[in-house]
């Protein structure tokens, strides 16, 4: 099992090689709620919150219900928001692929 550093670690490569895209990494742990990376594609909001495993990101107790409700928040915003983890981040990454290619 991996932790969410060594996670962001391996991720954050791939996700600066998307076309038209721009990404940070939010560090201030006291910025509760708000995801970890945040990023640009296209002109598009885009933010994930990462966990270590996929049933940390079914969980419905603790910091992830204020890590939800922001993610619906930027969703309403017209962003995009995941809650991403090793099992499911190859789906995000294709998704992000998309809005790269999007055109609009």
């Amino acid at each position: 099992m991996s932790n969410e550093k060594t996670f962001k670690n391996k991720i954050m490569p791939r996700l600066r090689k998307i076309p038209k895209s721009y990404w940070f990494v939010k560090e201030a742990v006291a910025l509760v709620g708000i995801p970890d990376i945040v990023g640009c594609i296209q002109g598009r909001f885009v933010t994930l919150e990462l966990k270590r495993n996929i049933f940390e990101t079914k969980k419905d107790t603790g910091r992830i219900v204020r890590q939800r409700r922001e993610g619906h928040r930027i969703i309403s915003a017209g962003g995009y928001f995941a809650i991403a983890c090793p099992e499911n981040f190859e789906e995000i990454y294709k998704d992000l692929l998309l809005i790269a290619k999007d055109t609009n």
